[in-house]
């Protein structure tokens, strides 16, 4: 009877480690990494949610959170749900797959309405790399302290307007959607800590409106963007210590204060000036709207003057071709626009190299140059003289149709430009009967016997 009760008991303990193993996980505590908090937080603990029953489909879509669920679960683990928005945060890895069902988005739109356990309690949000935002979590994510777009994610193109807006503890930004080419207004403003990693500004080709605004923690360094478009605000209190600005080929519109900066307004990262110290402008500014107060100006509100900065580029092949020694950039811009940065004493120039220019010359009628080997500009004061120059012509006064044309060979023109180039010029005379409309071809060679030619 004893060896009986001892196999039933082994028996009941296997029962029970098998059930264990086989059951699903619930709500679970993760403790919050010291670099998401903030000084004198309260919160301690993410509660993880995680599993598909938690979460409610519209077709491949997560439009809601179940929340009778969830509250089945904490209270089963015993934890204290009231505490949630203090002590706790929530944290949200939104799964791929829910039963048979691939996730294809999240509409933050409708997810965050959970007033119990997302707006404003939500502190982790992390997507599966096979699922983009939608929607937005406007004025819903004061407690979020990361997003995680989800490793390698390559589905998400566009990062929708006002999805992380208002999020003033958001710190990371994770896996920052390579493919992503638009980012919709307001995407991130007022983020004033986050860090984004993976973001590459460069490959944006539209920029809403207030898309970064006071995204303060983020930019430095060298910053380059190439989108066609730039909303208004869309990097207002971000460029702070920005050393470097260079707008790419394909800038057509730059909007008010995209890129001004007000150092009081700072909340991280402030420096004693704006630290911007070049402009470059590749694309052609004649072609481009710029508003006059997108960098500085100095009606309505005040804005901080690019103190540091030291030049302006113009490196557009037409730009670099009109510049002259008391150019000015309203000069360059589409109708005149005055364009200010709040330091007047910058200079204005290209990136011409002259260093190894060469000799050209439109015509050899007319004065050549040495030429930039980057865009065939003219260097300024190197002219030089025409290889020939015409002395005048000559008709008879008898009324016979005859014409002489008499040319000057100035030979020191013609041997620097040939030592310069290894190009030989050919020269000499040519005599056609007056029947002849064109006694030689475009390649140079008489077009016929009566025409005379001599080198």
């Amino acid at each position: 009877m004893k060896k009986l009760i001892i196999s039933l008991t082994i028996a009941m303990i296997l029962c029970v480690v098998f059930a264990l193993g086989v059951s699903a996980k619930t709500v679970y505590l993760e403790e919050i990494p010291a670099e998401l908090k903030f000084a004198n937080d309260t919160a301690t603990h993410f509660i993880v949610i995680e599993e598909g029953k938690y979460f409610n489909l519209n077709g491949t879509q997560i439009k809601t959170l179940n929340e009778g669920n969830i509250t089945a679960d904490l209270d089963a683990a015993g934890i204290d749900a009231s505490l949630i928005g203090t002590k706790y945060l929530t944290r949200f890895n939104f799964p791929a797959k829910i039963g048979d069902v691939n996730v294809t988005e999240v509409y933050f739109e409708t997810v965050k309405g959970s007033d119990t356990y997302f707006a404003n309690k939500a502190g982790y949000i992390q997507l599966a790399p096979t699922t983009k935002p939608t929607g937005n979590m406007n004025q819903k994510s004061g407690q979020v302290r990361c997003f995680d777009f989800g490793e390698n994610n390559t589905v998400t193109t566009t990062i929708p307007g006002y999805l992380c807006n208002g999020a003033s503890k958001l710190k990371l930004v994770k896996n920052f959607p390579q493919n992503a080419t638009v980012v919709e207004g307001c995407a991130f403003g007022q983020c004033n800590y986050a860090v984004f990693e993976g973001l590459d500004v460069s490959k944006f080709t539209s920029i809403g409106n207030h898309a970064f605004v006071n995204c303060h923690s983020q930019f430095s360094g060298e910053l380059y963007i190439n989108a066609k478009t730039i909303g208004e605000k869309a990097f207002d209190n971000c460029l702070a210590n920005v050393t470097k600005l260079t707008f790419g080929p394909n800038v057509t519109s730059i909007a008010y204060h995209a890129f001004t900066v007000l150092l009081s307004e700072l909340k991280a990262n402030k420096p004693a000036d704006v630290q911007i110290r070049t402009i470059e402008f590749q694309c052609k500014l004649s072609n481009a709207t710029i508003s006059s107060g997108a960098f500085y100006f100095t009606a309505g509100t005040a804005r901080s003057s690019y103190a540091n900065l030291e030049k302006v580029l113009l490196t557009h092949i037409d730009d670099e071709k009109a510049m002259t020694n008391t150019s000015v950039i309203t000069n360059f811009t589409k109708d005149g626009a005055d364009i200010a940065f709040g330091n007047t004493t910058y200079t204005l120039s290209t990136v011409h190299d002259y260093t190894n220019a060469k000799i050209a010359y439109n015509s050899f009628l007319e004065n050549g140059g040495y030429v930039c080997v980057n865009c065939e500009a003219y260097a300024t004061n190197t002219e030089l003289k025409p290889i020939f120059v015409c002395e005048g012509y000559s008709v008879p006064t008898t009324g016979e149709f005859s014409i002489t044309v008499r040319f000057r060979v100035n030979k020191t023109a013609l041997e620097n430009y040939e030592n310069a180039t290894g190009c030989q010029i050919e020269y000499g005379l040519v005599a056609s009967p007056s029947t002849k409309n064109a006694p030689l071809n475009e390649e140079g060679n008489v077009t016929d016997n009566s025409v005379v030619q001599a080198p």
